[in-house]
This record gives C-alpha cells, sequence and structure tokens, in this order.
C-alpha cells in the first residue's frame, strides 16, 4: 500500500508499505481522509518523532473492509472514525475510562504508524461510527474537535461570562465554539493572523486582532478580566498573557502544547494567589465524547469553514513543508486544517 513516510528528521516522501495485517478484534479500515495536526509538524521537522521510519496522522476516518473474529458491533461497510489511543486497559485510568490518562498508552500516528496510509488495523474498542449527516471531511475534525471539548468541560462553565481563547488555528477555534455552547454570552478570540480571525467571526466568534502586549485592551474589552480563558497556542508569551487579563476567581485552561521556556515573574504569581486564580490542564480527550461531538457537527458547531485543504497523498510532503512554514511565520495566511486523502 501507498503511505506517506518520516523517513528522518525532516526527510517525508511518500513510498510504498506492507499492508497491515489485521488480528482477533480488530478492523481493517480503508482511509479515507487523514488531517495534519501541529503536532505531526513538530514530529517531522522539530525532532518530535519518537522513532523513524515512521508513518504518522492521528486524525483518521474511515470505511471497514475487513474484520477479524471477535469484532461484535462493527459491519463491513460502516463509516468510523480512529480514536487513537490504545489505552492498556488495566490501569486505574484506564478502568474509570480516562484513556487519555493510560499509563501504559500507544498512539496511532506517534509512537506507532498511523492514518497517513491507505490501510491502517484497528482495534474495535477504538472505532466510533460517523452519523449519516456527516461527511468525512467533515468528520476528520472530530478528534481535534473531542480535544477542545474534552478541555472545556473542565471549565465548569457557570451563567453567561465572557470567554476568551488565545489562537484561532482549529483547537482555538473549536473551542471558542464550545465555550459558546456550554453557556459564554460572549468570546473573544485572540490572533495576529486576519484570514484566521476572519473564519472565527463566521463562527460566533469576536475578533481581536492584536501581539503579546495587548494587556489593556484584552482588560478594557472584557470589563477588567476574562471568567474563562483557553490557551490554545503553546506560547509561552500568550500564557502570561492570559495569566494577566484573567478575573478574581477566573479559570485559564491551557490547551496548546507549549513551546519554550515560560518563566513568570513573582508579582504575577503573587497577583494569581491573591486573585484566586484556578490553572488547568488538559490533554486529548475521552473517547465517549466522540459521538457527542458528532452529533454536534450536524448544526451546533462549524467545521467545514476550517478546512483548508484537501491534497493527495502523494502531495503530502510538499504541503507539511508549507504548513512548517506557515507554523514558523514566513507564510501569510497559515493553512487551517489539511486533510490527506489516501
Amino acid at each position: 500500500m501507498k503511505a506517506l513516510v518520516l523517513r528522518e528528521n525532516g526527510c517525508l516522501e511518500q513510498s510504498e508499505v506492507d499492508s497491515p495485517q489485521i488480528s482477533n478484534g480488530e478492523c481493517l479500515i480503508k482511509v479515507e481522509a487523514a488531517g495534519v495536526c501541529s503536532s505531526d509538524i513538530a514530529r517531522a521537522f522539530y525532532g518530535g518523532a519518537y522513532r523513524t521510519p515512521l508513518i504518522m496522522g492521528h486524525e483518521i476516518v474511515g470505511t471497514i473492509r475487513e474484520m477479524a473474529a471477535g469484532v461484535r458491533d462493527f459491519r463491513v461497510g460502516d463509516r468510523v472514525a480512529v480514536y487513537p489511543i490504545l489505552a492498556c486497559n488495566n490501569c486505574s485510568y484506564c478502568r474509570d475510562g480516562n484513556f487519555q490518562l493510560c499509563v501504559k498508552y500507544d498512539y496511532f500516528g506517534s509512537r506507532r504508524d498511523g492514518g497517513f496510509a491507505e490501510y491502517l488495523a484497528v482495534p474495535e474498542t477504538n472505532l466510533v461510527k460517523i452519523p449519516d449527516n456527516v461527511d468525512f471531511d467533515a468528520a476528520v475534525l472530530v478528534e481535534p474537535a473531542a480535544v477542545a471539548l474534552h478541555g472545556v468541560k473542565k471549565l465548569d462553565i457557570q451563567g453567561s461570562a465572557k470567554g476568551l481563547v488565545f489562537g484561532a488555528g482549529p483547537i482555538g477555534n473549536l473551542a471558542g465554539q464550545w465555550l459558546k455552547f456550554a453557556g459564554c454570552g460572549e468570546v473573544d478570540i485572540v490572533d495576529r493572523h486576519a484570514s484566521k480571525l476572519k473564519i472565527a467571526e463566521e463562527n460566533g466568534l469576536r475578533p481581536v486582532k492584536s501581539e503579546t502586549n495587548a494587556v489593556a485592551e484584552l482588560l478594557s474589552l472584557s470589563d477588567g478580566g476574562y471568567r474563562y480563558i483557553v490557551e490554545a497556542t503553546g506560547s509561552p508569551q500568550l500564557i502570561e498573557l492570559a495569566l494577566k487579563v484573567v478575573r478574581r476567581e477566573g479559570t485559564v485552561l491551557l490547551l496548546g502544547n507549549i513551546s519554550g521556556e515560560l518563566k513568570l515573574p513573582q508579582a504575577l504569581v503573587s497577583s494569581l494567589l491573591r486573585k484566586e486564580i484556578k490553572i488547568l490542564g488538559t490533554w486529548n480527550s475521552r473517547i465517549d465524547e466522540w459521538p457527542e461531538v458528532l452529533a454536534a457537527f450536524g448544526g451546533t458547531v462549524r467545521v467545514n469553514n476550517l478546512l483548508s485543504r484537501k491534497v493527495p497523498l502523494s502531495k503530502g510532503a510538499a504541503t507539511l513543508a508549507e504548513m512548517k512554514d506557515g507554523k514558523s511565520g514566513k507564510a501569510k495566511d497559515p493553512l487551517l486544517k489539511v486533510i490527506l486523502k489516501p
């Protein structure tokens, strides 16, 4: 089968590789689409891969082509999304259904080969059926949308207080929509790219085109501070900014993978104590949140305008290199969600 293989850091190429074999309880999935995540850019170009060679891709949707013995709840031809965490099913977190906290997990597209390929062998327990009214291209976004929802749920939003999101990429845009869905009366979203903010505005969020020195502006927009803040970029400067513009007894959710070192001034830490700020971390999602997300794609949450480009696997290497330039600031209008079509 064809696959986009990371041979070594910075070297991606389409290659012919062996098709996967399925064993008890597994299904062979024909990959219909696979989304490119910013973490894939880090793996491909910034030494973030656990190993090479590696087939990346953890935002995966497809069709069941074959089933091994032991599969009970699916049929050949079913349209499915792939939950990427392969849990150990033995630790206390797995027993509680918190597979994202598993102490000995495996992961498609990261620790093992993933979806930038024509086929993938997946345990039945990692499959979620896609509703008939959601097409494959939209369904690719179930993974990032579930990551955003999982984080927003931790905020336990009360009333109609204002929300703020840093970063108008797919995760930030989706987090902002979930904030509104959860009850925030108004949600501001900060980004330096006008093209991203335009899409966020289409999705019901209030755009704020600003840089990292925007304390006074954001405090003014929020009447002294935001109750709920989602930091979706991983920028140390923006994390610090979030901590400066959160209101008393407010909450800052750290959703983006941090890039660089974060050092907080003593005065800022003191203010966090006196203001009784809550800082929450979040990672990945629970598989039981995925049907909720897919149901919302039917109307509550807009995703189609987050899709920047659909490209064949043969153009995957060039497209990921282009996305790298966008992430590094070289592109004026960086791509949002790119889908590879094997």
